[in-house]
């Protein structure tokens, strides 16, 4: 299969470019300033057959907060928040941007109001401590840096021998990590990398509390597990399906996110990143790129500021997303620290660059798995309605960490690894594997 025939059908039918309206929208994308409700993407402890799943349609939340606080410390530094004061034993995680500015919605309330803060700068390995104080209304004053236009640069075509460099050296520039000549995708990442491609500043919004520490979510898709095997690597190649709205009803919200993770099933550590897909009949169909290293949250990223949601991703636009365990300089490593992200939309030819998070657990890489999801809303036993998407489709790999290539034909699989969402009986949404390396996924009800 070639990535052309991941793409959408041309007769299905498309749908308008959305700006971002973070006052209206209940998004959770970067470009919104609501704080988000949903769990992170973490998957069912055993074989899936029911869900607790409302009955109701799930109006948009109408009582969030709508704004941002902020926090300045050094340029692309990884942080760790806690609340100082306050019930909740949980950390979170944050990433600052380029100019050093970090972006967060305000955590659940049983965290107080006080949060400490140790952020870790990737170039230098240094640590510096903070102290936010959400009651200040100077938290919620975006500082200078913030306001000024998303920045961006612009790496060069790649040219000569695209062999010459290493997959290490490739994402320590930012561009993404290369596969392997005898890949059907290889044409694709050779054909991105000869044209200039553009870094966009992603300016990551940390969600604060959009987790939960129980393990009961929902997912769709196979896992590949070896005993004998640490993934260090996963890469998906997914077209964005187009989204067929349900019901016009204003107050109807649906949601689904596709994505590929390294871990989370025997170990807790989970690096993720994937594109959720909300739609409703408010609105039309809107997509916003994340990340996240759980047991953190997610964090919001963006991929420039058109696009459905204002977020750099539309309907039909082919992401390229990777995952890999790192060290702080993005060396692919199981004992680094860190972990590490890139969000490649090749039909604009805009990516993330190569992010990274410290690792806020013990990384395992006991499995890697690539998964169509309906998140939960934050601490309710609850789904949102699964989005309409029809069908959709990811070229999907991984590495070891002898750099060895592993597809769906050499690996074994756990027992319960191939998911079909239930809310009791009634299939939601049906996963199949189509050659070595494609899972294909069905729609069949929204709850």
């Amino acid at each position: 299969m070639t990535i052309q025939s991941l793409l959408p059908s041309s007769s299905t039918i498309s749908r308008a470019m959305l700006a971002c309206s973070g006052a209206v929208l209940f998004t959770t994308f970067a470009c919104s300033t609501e704080t988000d409700p949903v769990l992170p993407h973490m998957p069912i402890e055993g074989t899936v057959s029911s869900l607790s799943r409302q009955t109701e349609r799930q109006p948009w939340p109408s009582a969030r907060s709508k704004h941002l606080g902020y926090l300045s410390t050094s340029p692309n530094a990884s942080c760790q928040l806690w609340p100082t004061t306050g019930s909740a034993s949980v950390k979170g995680g944050a990433l600052a941007d380029s100019r050093g500015v970090v972006r967060f919605t305000p955590p659940p309330e049983d965290w107080g109001t006080l949060l400490s803060v140790e952020c870790t700068s990737p170039s230098t390995g240094a640590t510096t401590n903070h102290s936010i104080d959400l009651t200040s209304p100077n938290t919620f004053v975006p500082p200078t840096a913030a306001t000024e236009p998303l920045a961006s640069r612009v790496l060069p075509p790649l040219t000569g021998d695209l062999e010459r460099l290493s997959d290490d050296e490739l994402s320590a520039e930012g561009y993404p990590r290369r596969p392997a000549r005898s890949s059907a995708q290889y044409e694709t990442w050779r054909a991105g990398v000869s044209k200039p491609l553009t870094i966009v500043d992603s300016q990551p919004i940390a969600r604060l509390g959009a987790f939960n520490n129980s393990v009961s979510y929902n997912w769709s898709g196979p896992v590949l597990a070896q005993s004998s095997t640490t993934y260090t690597a996963g890469v998906s190649v997914f077209a964005i399906p187009y989204l067929n709205t349900i019901v016009d009803d204003q107050s109807y919200v649906t949601l689904a996110s596709i994505w590929v993770g390294l871990g989370g099933t025997l170990n807790q550590a989970l690096i993720q990143a994937g594109v959720n897909m909300w739609d409703g009949g408010a609105i039309d169909p809107e997509f916003g790129p994340w990340i996240e290293y759980f047991p953190n949250n997610w964090i919001d990223t963006c991929l420039g500021t058109g696009g459905q949601g204002g977020c750099g991703v539309s309907e039909g636009d082919v992401i390229w997303d990777q995952v890999w365990a790192c060290n702080s300089a993005t060396t692919m490593s199981a004992t680094g620290g860190w972990g590490c992200f890139s969000l490649w939309n090749t039909t604009t030819n805009v990516s993330s660059g190569t992010l990274k998070i410290s690792a806020p657990a013990t990384f395992g890489g006991e499995t890697v798995e690539s998964i169509l999801e309906t998140p939960a809303i934050y601490n309710q036993p609850l789904y949102y309605p699964l989005t309409d998407f029809s069908s959709a489709s990811a070229w999907w790999w991984a590495y070891d960490s002898s750099s060895v290539e592993h597809q769906l034909s050499t690996d074994s699989q756990y027992t319960y690894d191939m998911y079909n969402i239930y809310n009791h009986t009634t299939l939601l949404a049906s996963a199949a594997n189509t050659g070595d390396a494609v899972t294909d996924w069905t729609f069949h009800a929204a709850q």
